[in-house]
């Protein structure tokens, strides 16, 4: 399990591709309306046998995430 931070969606909501695309992976907003720095927004659970893969996985999809912030791809991008 991994924490989402408010920090992710500094650009608008994020885009959940890395999320959904894995198995055994899933997402779990707790609804609130406003994200900023260091709020907990959600967390990503990745279910898997082997305790350091799953958690690989999802300090990967993390990574993703946090890449595409840097990037400009927040979710609008992705919906246009």
């Amino acid at each position: 399990m991994v924490n989402l931070l408010g920090d992710l969606w500094a650009k608008g909501s994020p885009a959940w591709e890395p999320v959904m695309a894995r198995p055994a992976t899933h997402l779990h907003l707790y609804g609130k309306r406003q994200a900023f720095a260091g709020r907990k927004m959600g967390h990503i659970l990745v279910l898997d046998p082997d305790v350091d893969q799953a958690h690989a996985v999802a300090e990967a999809i993390l990574a993703e995430l946090e890449q595409r912030v840097h990037e400009g791809l927040e979710e609008r991008a992705w919906t246009s």
